[in-house]
């Protein structure tokens, strides 16, 4: 996607907002608002001793600018923001990329009873560190688009029950011919029921969604389509104001269905999904953990049950010196039969902040995977940062995602 459709995404947001203001659906207050930018940009060396999992060593100089101007209302809020990755490698050019990312995000509050939020995002990356986090495959590098739409409805039905609507498009293309192309859909009903004790939120959700993948170069004319549907409940608990959990767990059936390239079948899975997450705050400190089971498109041209695992530690030693703990695990198992893979990460880092908006950070990174590709030549990596970033403007206030049934994109 260009630029210049982010911009008509945000300047699509305002006219609406204009036109539900002009026609009272908006409350006259709604027009005094509070409008802000963001902007950063970070300067980043690291040493590699196993590029890509290639067997070869390397320095690479990454340059991150960052901007989001944002403006809010007490009934409606907006922001666009943009943040780019130029990375240059010593001794491999090939592998020089810069990586965009740009989202437009909108909300709107109409009366007291509906909320509608969207959130569009448009990335251009590279496959090769964005798989690895998403499903720990390792492939060769090669750039990725993809673009985002995601409407959501908020009805509050009573005080404490309200229902929420979701729906998400994606289209993802590569532009390597040995990738197949997908568009997915995905579409979520849930009911949330927010208990009297005012810490716990019970939920039950239904959802449906269809993955579309093109062709490739080894499979001409060949079409492959994953049509799901699923149900599951949540439970939300805040234990305190520094203590909460999430649970999510239900069941996803999924149908495959392969066409043309004089291969036609149909085959069906049917997978547990589900997550539990928690968030301690200390005093000096904060613990987060994050397990979940998913069924989720990939590059591999199919889609993959996957396993993901997440954990953070913080600590602060003072108000400007502190450190980190962080690692990832995931294990893919493709539905229809592929290779299992799995891949381990982990890092941990000190960070100091030098003024009210430099902060120096030093980081080591440790990742292994376990699977047999062209592209795995040794299968351990050891990587050390060294980074310098600055906080040109930061606001006081902030503009927030919307709290809904998906986790919606983000930044890799």
């Amino acid at each position: 996607m260009k630029k210049s459709r982010v911009i008509l995404f945000f300047f699509s947001f305002i006219l609406i907002k204009t036109c539900l203001y002009n026609a009272g659906v908006v409350p006259a207050h709604a027009v005094v608002f509070e409008h802000g930018a963001t902007a950063s940009v970070a300067l980043q060396g690291t040493y590699t001793d196993n590029t890509q999992f290639t067997g070869k060593d390397d320095y690479v100089l990454k340059v991150s600018p960052s901007i989001a101007l944002s403006a809010v209302t007490e009934v409606t809020q907006m922001q666009v923001a943009a943040d780019l990755d130029i990375r240059e490698y010593k001794n491999n050019d090939d592998l020089n990329s810069v990586d965009q990312y740009y989202q437009v995000l909108g909300g709107v509050a109409l009366e007291e009873r509906v909320e509608i939020n969207i959130v569009g995002t448009h990335l251009r990356d590279h496959t090769f560190q964005s798989e690895l986090e998403e499903t720990g495959i390792v492939i060769k590098q090669t750039s990725r688009n993809r673009t985002t739409i995601s409407p959501i409805g908020t009805f509050w039905l009573a005080p404490r029950d309200r229902m929420q609507l979701t729906y998400r498009y994606g289209d993802t293309n590569f532009s390597s011919d040995d990738r197949r192309d997908y568009t997915n859909h995905d579409l979520r009903l849930g009911w949330l029921h927010d208990l009297q004790n005012e810490r716990t939120t019970l939920g039950f959700l239904v959802g449906a969604n269809r993955t579309e993948y093109g062709d490739d170069i080894d499979n001409p004319n060949q079409d492959i389509t994953y049509d799901g549907v699923g149900a599951g409940v949540m439970l939300d608990h805040m234990f305190s104001e520094t203590f909460i959990m999430n649970l999510k767990a239900g069941a996803r059936y999924t149908e495959s269905k392969t066409t043309g390239g004089g291969d036609n079948d149909t085959t069906s899975d049917t997978n547990f999904v589900g997550e539990a997450s928690v968030r301690w705050i200390f005093e000096r400190s904060t613990l987060s953990a994050l397990v979940n089971q998913q069924v989720v498109p990939s590059s591999a041209g199919e889609a993959v049950a996957r396993t993901k695992a997440n954990l953070g530690l913080g600590y602060r030693f003072t108000e400007k010196f502190g450190c980190n703990l962080s690692g990832y695990y995931r294990r893919s198992d493709p539905l229809r039969g592929g290779q299992t893979v799995e891949t381990f990460a982990g890092r941990a880092g000190l960070g100091y902040r030098l003024t009210q908006n430099l902060r120096l950070s030093l980081a080591y990174s440790y990742t292994k995977t376990d699977q047999e590709s062209d592209s795995v030549v040794d299968d351990e990596t050891n990587r050390v940062f060294l980074q310098l970033r600055w906080i040109i403007h930061e606001p006081e206030w902030r503009v927030r995602p919307p709290k809904t049934l998906v986790r919606w994109p983000h930044r890799l």
